[in-house]
């Protein structure tokens, strides 16, 4: 449930009394030194003068002083207003146009003529800059065909094979699976791009799957390959095979492991009988400093039954996607209904439309935050006003045994920072902004989808500022005003 502000110019109001106090500062210093250096020339003449003369002649100066502070307050606000607030306002919104908001977004709420009359000819511009670029852009966009239906291809090839594939890098992280690897592991959250193959698969027998691959490729086997069978609990074993993933000139670019209906074929290893066979710890590590670019990104929403979380309200949907190597994972969605347990409010149900009978018989939060825990780990979460969505999980991690202790970025706060002078950061107003299409809005899955095509708007910007690391996001972020609002 997205919570709406318009915070105003916090930014440019912060700057505009910087100017007037340094301004008035400046003016009453300069009165001052000069009254005071005429008092120094003139004192045996001024001395020479009554006592109420000279009294009234400083008090008189002095409220002169002060009366003209309102006037510069006035003088410099009617330029802020009409000039200063409105360039800094264009700046940012061709930022925004530059990062793929509309053309249309080049507006200004209040300025001058003047102002006013350089926006059209930045619009201009900017289109005249369109022309010459789509010239450009239509011989890339040929080749980017080319090369997008190759692989349109290959994904299709992969879908429509009954044999899963998982295809790993060096690191054995995934970077890309078909459907039917994800089927025949049960539907394994744990199976995603970007996260570790090691969470579905013992790193001991890759380990040894790949060190035996690579005596083979010694002893020049011209398709070297290993395969066993691969335990799946009670069941019956998958039969399993790992091929490396060759560059050119022979070069190890990872390895690829294919999955295929049980069988008798196959040896199955035991990991205890590998020597120095580990198995890494389920968490997955985030570093501070890594780039924001190289992050794994669970992109989610809730609806509540409310605002007040510490007061009793319950999430009644959570709905999350994934953002991997700048792209969003339509693949890999949470998207579950839960049973509140409690009555919902028609001030909610005015807002995300979910009636009490949609969720008769839905899962409770106890057996649905596990799950979505289990979504997340390993990736750094983002929300928009994430304080609002965190506070409903970090509220159930005591009591159910779970914990979401792995970096949180907020849209809001990162749009605020970029764009200091913009009136609101609301979801509404920055999907506007950077003409996101909506879709499914104020449902949990619909806002997080929004949600995350607008992170991957705001990480070129944050680049741009130097912010290329997750702790100088996380840091950035803590500067924001908007940063204090907690629930």
């Amino acid at each position: 449930m997205a919570i709406h502000h318009n915070f105003g110019t916090n930014g440019a109001e912060k700057t505009f009394w910087r100017w007037y106090v340094t301004l008035a500062l400046g003016f009453v210093s300069v009165i001052s030194a000069q009254a005071f250096l005429f008092w120094i020339n003139h004192r045996e003449r001024l001395n020479e003068l009554p006592d109420w003369v000279t009294d009234r002649l400083f008090i008189f100066l002095g409220i002169a002083t002060l009366s003209f502070l309102p006037l510069i307050g006035i003088v410099l606000r009617y330029i802020f207003t009409r000039f200063v607030l409105p360039l800094q306002q264009i700046t940012e919104e061709i930022e925004a146009v530059r990062h793929g908001a509309p053309i249309e977004a080049l507006k200004l709420e209040e300025g001058s003529v003047e102002m006013e009359r350089l926006l059209v000819n930045i619009r201009n511009l900017i289109q005249n800059a369109h022309l010459t670029e789509d010239a450009t852009q239509n011989h890339l966009d040929q080749a980017l065909e080319r090369l997008n239906r190759e692989k349109l291809r290959l994904e299709s090839v992969l879908e429509v094979l009954r044999r899963g594939v998982i295809v790993c890098d060096g690191e054995g992280i995934v970077r890309r699976y078909n459907r039917a690897a994800r089927q025949m592991l049960g539907g394994s959250h744990y199976l995603g791009k970007g996260r570790s193959l090691y969470r579905v698969i013992d790193k001991a027998l890759c380990d040894w799957a790949n060190d035996t691959i690579h005596s083979q490729r010694e002893q020049k086997v011209a398709h070297p390959f290993v395969r066993f069978d691969l335990p799946q609990g009670d069941g019956p074993p998958l039969h399993a095979r790992v091929m490396p993933l060759l560059g050119e000139a022979d070069t190890s670019l990872g390895f690829v492991v294919t999955l295929d209906s049980p069988s008798d074929e196959g040896i199955h290893i035991d990991p205890k009988q590998i020597p120095n066979g580990k198995l890494p710890p389920l968490q997955q590590v985030i570093h501070p400093d890594t780039p924001l670019a190289d992050l794994r990104y669970v992109v989610f929403d809730t609806e509540t039954t409310g605002l007040n979380p510490s007061d009793g309200d319950e999430i009644i949907s959570i709905g999350a996607t994934v953002i991997v190597d700048g792209e969003i994972e339509h693949e890999e969605i949470f998207d579950e209904l839960v049973d509140p347990q409690r009555e919902l409010t028609p001030a909610s149900i005015r807002v995300h439309g979910i009636t009490p009978d949609q969720l008769v018989g839905k899962p409770s939060i106890a057996e649905v935050i596990p799950h979505f825990s289990r979504f997340a780990e390993g990736a750094v979460l983002v929300a928009h006003n994430a304080a609002f969505d965190m506070r409903f999980l970090q509220l159930k991690e005591k009591v159910l045994g779970v914990r979401f202790d792995q970096p949180v970025l907020d849209t809001m706060l990162l749009s605020s920072v970029l764009h200091p002078s913009q009136n609101s950061h609301s979801l509404d107003s920055l999907t506007t902004r950077y003409g996101i299409t909506v879709s499914g809005r104020h449902t949990a899955l619909g806002d997080a989808m929004m949600t995350g095509k607008l992170l991957l708007k705001l990480l070129p910007q944050l680049e741009q500022m130097g912010i290329i690391t997750l702790e100088q996001a996380l840091k950035v972020s803590k500067t924001s005003p908007l940063a204090r609002i907690t629930f």
